[in-house]
């Protein structure tokens, strides 16, 4: 009697099991499209400073995540997961409708990294110089909803994950030795790789015939995403992550208050500035332009900005080097730590200052027309504090 009441209920839960698989299937194409905007939307709405313990826990969360639903999906399609749990019927019943939704879990997880990777790192870098990356991180993002049969190999899988590891520790490590360099990059890579082949050894003690089947893509695609990664870097196409630029803009003057802020002079600007690619800086004989910025660095970074000063030579038909100048940038303020560079008796034509690391990442840049008139042209001050 027992043995048919246990079979019989094996049989309803192996139909439910498969209604639940199909309704999963039958659906994807509207669940994965709404889990991914609504990651992205979530990550918008609710991560602002990249220093702060909440983003770090939600970022690390959805990190942990996608290895956990990484490692229960390939574990529960293995021979080991049916030899230790299969006699086991409660147990076995709930890890089934587990399985089902675990690969939309793992996109979630990921759909969630890379957008909130998108927002951080759009507050990073200029996207003139960083399109590229963006471009990758866009392409994963939405890509995501295309990837469903490839997310049941191993090697595309702990790509992403590796990809997102170090995508994380670009920015996290910095914050933790409190400066930003060629060698803090390296070793944001060096503990991503440890951190990405404890994960392979992992796999390999509870699966080892599935990991041993995908050991050479394994690696291969890890190194892989290595070297991508460290030639963005090197090329100056990564942006500075965790620095960002807050603001910046020309003014005919910039004074140091009493009151810790700064008194500026500049021309009144229209409502419809915002939109445009470039300011006008109207000046009389032997003008100046003073370029005002603030950098966002999180509490405890403290590193080198350089402005760069360039002018449009149209002889040429490129931009020459017309001198730059280096203050040290201390994090921790949310309006972004202030400085400023002057260029005395500047010329007419095409300017740039272009606000970068100290080896050469652009975090911003401003582009003003310098306009020589007969009249001083009219001036508004304000306070920045």
């Amino acid at each position: 009697m027992f043995q048919r009441i246990r079979h019989a209920l094996g049989i309803k839960f192996k139909r439910r099991l498969t209604r639940w698989q199909a309704w999963f299937e039958r659906n994807e194409r509207i669940i994965i499209p709404f889990a991914l905007f609504g990651g992205f939307v979530f990550d918008f709405l609710t991560l602002t400073r990249i220093d702060q313990l909440y983003e770090n826990i939600v970022l690390f969360g959805y990190l942990a995540l996608a290895a956990t639903g990484i490692t229960f999906v390939h574990f529960y399609e293995s021979w080991t997961y049916h030899r230790l749990v299969q006699e086991n019927g409660f147990i076995d019943r709930a890890l089934g409708y587990l399985h089902a939704p675990t690969p939309f879990i793992i996109q979630f997880a990921f759909g969630a990294l890379f957008s909130g990777f998108s927002v951080f790192y759009m507050r990073s870098g200029a996207f003139t110089a960083s399109w590229p990356w963006f471009l990758v991180l866009g392409g994963l993002m939405v890509g995501n909803e295309f990837f469903r049969k490839q997310y049941i190999r191993l090697s595309f899988q702990v790509g992403v994950l590796f990809f997102a590891l170090f995508s994380y520790a670009i920015f996290s490590v910095p914050m933790l030795v409190g400066t930003i360099g060629w060698w803090v990059f390296l070793l944001s890579g060096v503990l991503s790789l440890l951190a990405i082949f404890g994960f392979m050894y992992f796999l390999r003690s509870i699966i080892p015939t599935r990991f041993n089947q995908s050991k050479n893509g394994l690696i291969a695609t890890v190194i892989s995403v290595f070297a991508i990664v460290n030639v963005f870097y090197f090329t100056n196409i990564l942006p500075p992550i965790p620095l960002s630029l807050k603001d910046i803009s020309v003014y005919h003057q910039v004074i140091r208050s009493d009151g810790a802020g700064y008194i500026v002079e500049g021309e009144p600007r229209p409502w419809y500035d915002f939109f445009t690619f470039s300011q006008t800086h109207h000046v009389t004989d032997n003008g100046d332009a003073y370029v005002f910025s603030s950098v966002f660095a999180p509490t405890g970074l403290e590193t080198q900005i350089v402005h760069h000063w360039r002018y449009y030579d149209d002889a040429v038909a490129k931009w020459v080097d017309r001198g730059s100048i280096s203050f040290t940038v201390v994090g921790g303020r949310d309006g972004g730590f202030r400085g400023y560079s002057r260029k005395s008796g500047i010329t007419p034509g095409g300017w740039r200052v272009d606000v970068e690391t100290s080896n050469g990442q652009l975090i911003g840049r401003i582009r003003f027309d310098v306009v020589r008139v007969s009249e001083a042209p009219e001036r508004e001050s304000r306070v920045i504090r």
